[in-house]
């Protein structure tokens, strides 16, 4: 354990009573914090230790993805589309085309509609 100082010179340093109880416990706290930091400062990252690294960070169930910013009031409709689009994913020639529930939402204008998607399979 490192302790670049002894008890009484802590004791004098901080103020503390050498013979209190106190002083000893501060005094096992302060070389314990002591080891413990020299043991961080001595070992040694490698390289490759935080930053960007290829393949990180949570994965998508999509090949890749965009950010954009869409109104608020049609978050709702978009989430619908998607889930849509999943639902759908495995149609082929052999089946007929799949509309989605209705979605309502109210225009920027604030008019009412009601969106559905349809999906068609392409040969």
């Amino acid at each position: 354990m490192s302790q670049p100082v002894n008890f009484d010179q802590f004791c004098t340093k901080y103020g503390y009573d050498p013979k209190s109880k106190k002083a000893k416990n501060e005094y096992q706290t302060y070389c314990s914090n002591l080891d413990m930091f020299s043991k961080i400062s001595e070992k040694k990252f490698s390289e490759n230790w935080g930053g960007k690294r290829e393949g990180s960070g949570r994965k998508t169930k999509y090949e890749k993805t965009k950010v954009m910013r869409i109104p608020e009031k049609y978050s709702e409709v978009i989430k619908a589309l998607i889930e849509h689009l999943d639902q759908t994913a495995e149609l082929d020639q052999n089946y007929k085309p799949v509309e989605s529930d209705p979605v309502f939402i109210r225009s920027l204008k604030d008019k009412k509609q009601d969106i559905t998607f349809k999906t068609s399979p392409k040969s």
